[in-house]
């Protein structure tokens, strides 16, 4: 499963989420995809996540004409032969400064 530590962030700031086990262990070097602040619907990226299931975002993109679309988002690990996949299905808004 995966957590977030934040549902809304400033412009400029930053938050973390991990990847767990069923045991709540990190899940070490597993990359995921989420949405950006973006025009028509965003933009995907890819991140992977660091030896204890951690994975960050840093200065975080505020975009004055995406409107709605001003937030990260549907955080999705794609699952291999070992986990299951699974999505974060919140979003962390971001605060214009």
């Amino acid at each position: 499963f995966m957590i977030v530590n934040a549902t809304e962030v400033e412009e400029g700031g930053s938050f973390k989420g991990a990847l767990l086990d069923s045991y709540g262990q990190g899940v070490a070097n597993k990359t995921i995809t989420y949405h950006k602040p973006g025009y028509q619907m965003g933009t995907l990226v890819d991140t992977t996540t660091d030896e204890n299931g951690e994975f960050f975002i840093e200065d975080a993109q505020y975009l004055e004409d995406a409107g709605k679309d001003n937030y990260y988002g549907d955080f999705t690990y794609a699952g291999d032969g070992k986990y299951k996949g699974c999505t974060y299905g919140r979003n962390v808004t971001v605060i214009p400064n």
